[in-house]
């Protein structure tokens, strides 16, 4: 199946993409409905509310959410991400671009249930970034403000943005950030080192030193989250890391390759163009030291009249 064309509207996106996600983690697609020249898209009903809702109830409490449920939540977004980066239609990568409390939803059990993604963009194996300027103020990640390509880390920047947002009920502003990243801006005391550093990690603003949702799965405080909140065998079911960090080992030496190749050329260009330089200083030396034709060469070139003996 080939990705959906660039002109389809937002909503024909949203269902194609919704049609190929299968995780407990992502809301499931059910039908779409086409009634009066209007299209319907009918989801897996989460009646559990949305995290911005917890995160206001929070608010109003003035208590903050318990570490448990925060690593619970986490958790269990980053296995929905992870499906989405790693496990999509194999080596195809899904972009959310818009993480954030709004299109995170509980089902009646509590289960989160990622949703949304009216934004989304798929990348296949010729494409390794996107450029458009997508998502929620507050939760892009730098790179993508700055206008220049991203991919799954700014995903990774987003969860930060979220996991910060569930320890201190607000979303950061990049004063908060760079506090953060410089240590002088910690979690609030309730909360553990582990979430300190992995916020402060998904935060960084080079997009290269965020970690990935793999290299996240891989964290030992990470899968003793998973095996407390009962959703390690779903990440053993999901999950193959080593395939996954294989893949990336791939495309990183098919990438490191094109990059030796694009420098090989850049050099035979640049001594084509050296060699043209030097030819033409030659030709211009050339040209200065030639004397100027004169009268009297043209005449002592003539050839001798028949009447001179």
């Amino acid at each position: 199946m080939t990705p959906a064309p660039s002109d389809r509207s937002i909503l024909d996106d949203e269902v194609f993409v919704l049609g190929q996600l299968s995780h407990p983690n992502i809301v499931s697609f059910v039908d779409l409905i086409e009634a009066r020249h209007h299209k319907y898209i009918v989801m897996e009903y989460c009646e559990g509310g949305d995290l911005r809702s917890l995160i206001s109830r929070a608010v109003v409490s003035k208590n903050r959410i318990a570490e448990n449920k925060v690593c619970d939540i986490f958790t269990q977004i980053l296995l929905a991400l992870h499906h989405c980066h790693h496990s999509y239609q194999g080596d195809w990568t899904l972009l959310h671009r818009d993480i954030k409390p709004e299109n995170v939803l509980f089902d009646a059990n509590g289960r989160v249930k990622l949703a949304d993604f009216g934004l989304s963009r798929i990348l296949d194996g010729s494409q390794n970034c996107a450029v458009s300027l997508v998502g929620t103020k507050g939760y892009i990640s730098p790179e993508a403000l700055a206008g220049k390509p991203y991919d799954v880390k700014a995903d990774m920047f987003s969860l930060g943005c979220l996991l910060y947002e569930l320890c201190f009920l607000q979303c950061p502003g990049f004063g908060e950030v760079q506090r953060l990243l410089n240590g002088t801006h910690r979690l609030p005391s309730p909360y553990s080192l582990q979430l300190q550093q992995i916020a402060q990690a998904l935060l960084k603003l080079m997009p290269s030193e965020r970690p990935s949702t793999a290299d996240l799965l891989s964290r030992r405080c990470v899968s003793q989250w998973l095996q407390m909140t009962g959703t390690s065998g779903m990440a053993t079911d999901s999950i193959d890391i080593q395939r996954v960090n294989g893949k990336n080992d791939e495309r990183e030496q098919r990438l490191q390759l094109r990059e030796q190749n694009l420098k090989a050329k850049e050099r035979v260009l640049a001594a084509r163009e050296a060699s043209v330089e030097a030819q033409l200083r030659r030709l211009a030396a050339r040209a200065s030291l030639s004397p100027p034709a004169t009268g009297r060469t043209r005449a002592a070139t003539k050839s001798p009249s028949p009447f001179q003996w």
